[in-house]
């Protein structure tokens, strides 16, 4: 999973894997300010989703987007702004995956 900031205030998840990702979340750290979260129920293989970034805040090059995501295999993971990703948990069993669509999550 990686992220790609666009010209306007948009981000896409891309999913590189062969498998579906679930419980996407894309947050900005920005300055002082509270986070501001999207989500993503699924990402399907080898496909990118756009996530308005109408709610985002600065410029893209003064920000920091986090990503969470579980894995086909129950595993969540964090890839930090650096590409550094890190496993957050262990397995956990997925039941059926939500519809695919965009939610602000409060």
């Amino acid at each position: 999973m990686d992220l790609f900031l666009g010209n306007e205030r948009l981000v896409v998840v891309r999913n590189g894997s062969p498998l579906l990702v679930y419980d996407v979340l894309v947050w900005q750290d920005y300055e002082d300010t509270p986070p501001v979260v999207r989500s993503l129920p699924t990402v399907p293989p080898q496909e990118g989703r756009k996530v308005s970034g109408g709610e985002f805040l600065g410029e893209v090059g003064d920000t920091v987007f986090i990503l969470e995501f579980t894995d086909a295999a129950g595993r969540r993971w964090r890839r930090m702004p650096n590409g550094l990703l890190i496993e957050q948990s262990k397995r956990t069993q997925r039941k059926n995956p939500a519809p695919l669509d965009t939610q602000v999550m409060s």
